[in-house]
Order: structure tokens, then sequence, then C-alpha cells
């Protein structure tokens, strides 16, 4: 009767299994519905030549939309089903995000640049710098008296050129001289969240000016600006420039600097908010000269105006060191100096 005895109810003494309890099971299994057939069970009609080329394509026949005729799946059929499956788009693969780890494949014609010399110097400082608490105070300046001064030495040095960048410089020195605080260094590294419990006021006034050179940005010093008068600052100036254009400059020119000015006197961009380098209190930028309309003289029904050249002055300040009150002042005494330079041209400070 082909019958599984363990799935026989037994209802015999001791719980033994009858031969009514056999027979009564056998008459339930022919009465139950009997169970719909799987979807792999699906009647086909093909012929065998039909059903080996599937087999050979690893084409599943029974969901191949036969169209012989009687309903008989063609060897056509299956060559159709190979070809519309190879043209779909595979799903898990349009579902996957692409690979966070895998690095970008670059366009024609991109390039990677390597940050070496002077440049990765220069990355690493700022990347330092970007971490010191600092604040920023702006303001104007006339540079009347530079330009007059600056013509003067040329008509007295035909064959030689100043800029105005030295003059920048001694007048930087002078208000160091009274707001000594300004030609410090701290003595704790800027990092994140790091404060200082002191910090160190020098004696030698060693301004940095950042220069551009065939390798990148250098920031060599000129040593001891408070000891020159603005003759020897020039010179220093020009032999830097000169032999940082000939990439010959050496680690000493870039010792114990102080101070950094950044100008943009020659090549625009009126104004700037530099960073304050690790270990320097404060830095600053000049911006290119511009024509500003003033007043010159106002009467009944008639207003005249002239244009002074002026230039953007900023210095940034490390806040952990220097209060807004006291940064203000040292920009004053800087302009002061600035518009007024005529006592500098040969003296020393």
């Amino acid at each position: 009767m082909n019958i599984d005895i363990a799935k026989v109810k037994p209802t015999g003494k001791g719980g033994k299994t009858t031969k009514d309890d056999v027979l009564k099971f056998a008459e339930e299994q022919k009465s139950a519905p009997a169970a719909p057939k799987a979807e792999t069970e699906v009647k086909v009609l093909a012929t065998p030549a039909v059903r080996e080329l599937a087999r050979k394509m690893n084409v599943d026949i029974t969901k191949v939309k036969a169209t012989g005729k009687g309903g008989k799946t063609t060897k056509e059929d299956i060559l159709k089903f190979a070809e519309d499956l190879k043209a779909k788009p595979a799903p898990a693969a349009a579902a996957q995000k692409p690979s966070a780890q895998k690095a970008e494949v670059p366009s024609l014609g991109d390039k990677v640049i390597k940050l070496e010399g002077l440049a990765k110097d220069l990355a690493r400082a700022i990347s330092v710098a970007a971490f010191i608490p600092h604040y920023s105070v702006m303001d104007e300046f006339s540079i009347e008296s530079i330009k007059k001064l600056a013509a003067i030495y040329k008509t007295m040095n035909p064959e030689k050129e100043i800029s105005y960048l030295p003059f920048i410089m001694k007048a930087i020195s002078i208000a160091m001289q009274d707001l000594p605080m300004f030609n410090g260094s701290t003595t704790s590294p800027s990092v994140k969240g790091s404060t200082i419990q002191d910090y160190i006021q020098k004696a030698n006034h060693n301004i940095g000016i950042v220069l551009d050179t065939p390798k990148g940005i250098a920031v060599p010093n000129v040593k001891s600006v408070q000891l020159k008068s603005l003759i020897e600052i020039n010179e220093d100036v020009m032999d830097l420039e000169k032999r940082a254009k000939a990439n010959q400059l050496t680690a000493y020119d870039f010792q114990d600097t102080t101070f950094t000015i950044t100008s943009y006197l020659n090549i625009g961009g009126i104004a700037g908010t530099p960073k304050v380098f690790n270990s320097q209190i404060a830095t600053a930028t000049i911006g290119a000269p511009v024509l500003f309309p003033v007043f010159a003289s106002a009467k009944k029904d008639e207003i005249k105006y002239a244009f002074k050249e002026t230039s953007a002055f900023t210095v940034t300040y490390d806040h952990r060191v220097v209060d807004p009150a006291t940064g203000t002042k040292f920009l004053a005494n800087i302009k002061k100096n600035i518009e007024s330079l005529e006592y500098l041209l040969w003296s020393r400070a």
C-alpha cells in the first residue's frame, strides 16, 4: 500500500498501530485533494533536439514563450530567449554602489601633481597655522610719503632700484619698539585645542617677506631690521629676491623669523587676510595701491576733489597673546610711521 507507518495515528492498546489504523489512513490519503504541481513540472512541448539546445545554452525551457504549432517550443524560441537575456543588465550589478576604496579613473589629460620642496613645506606650515585662534584688523594707508622718498632715492641713485617694501618693514620695526610684544614667538606647539603659557619677546626684528620663486613660495627674512637704515634694508631685500629667483636661498635665510609680510604691491590684489605662522605672534599683508578720491577743499558752491594713492594694510594676530585693543594700537602705530617717513631714509632706528 506504500504507506509510511510513521505517519499513521495509533489507536491500539498501549499505543500500538492496528490494521484498522492503517486501512483508515489509506482511505484518508485517497480522498485528500492532490497537491498542486510545482512550476518546474510544467509540461513543455518540445522535441529532444530543442531540449538539448536549451540545456547547452543554460536556458530554463519552462520560461520560454512557445511560438510553434500546437504550442511547441522551437529552436528559434530558445535562441531568441537567450539573446534577450544577454541584452538585459544584471540587476545585482546595477544596484551595487561603487566601492569607496576604488580610486577614481582620471579623465584624459588629468595629472596627479605631488607636492614637493617649498610647496610641501608651505602646505605643512599652513595646516598648522589653521589651528591658531586668530583675528585680523585692517586699515587704509596713504603711500604718498613712500612714493616721494622712493623718487628721491631713485634720483640720487639712478642705477639702483627701490621698492615700497623696505619702507613698510621699517615702519613695522619702529612700531615694534613702542610695542615689543609683537616681535615675539610662542613657546607651545600650535595644535588643535592647544593653549600657551608664555611667549618669548625677541630682541632682533627678523622680518620675513613672502617671495615667489620658480619652485614655489618662499619666506626668507631680513635680519635685524631695527639696526638698519632704509638703504640697507633695501639692499637685503634685493639680495633675497635675486637669490630666490636663482634658487640660491640657504637655511640661514629662513631661520628665526619673528614677523612676516605678504606684499601684493606689484602683483595686484587690494587686500588679504593672512594666517599666523606657527610660533609667530602676528603677520601682515599690504595690498596693491589704488587711487582714492578725497576732499581737496570745500567752499561755498565749490567742492574740489583730489586723488591720493592708498593701500589696504591687514595684520592678523594670535588671539591667545594679543587682545583686539592692543592689536588695533599696533596697526595705528604702523600707519602713522608709513604716512610720515621723511626722516627715515638715512636714519637708523
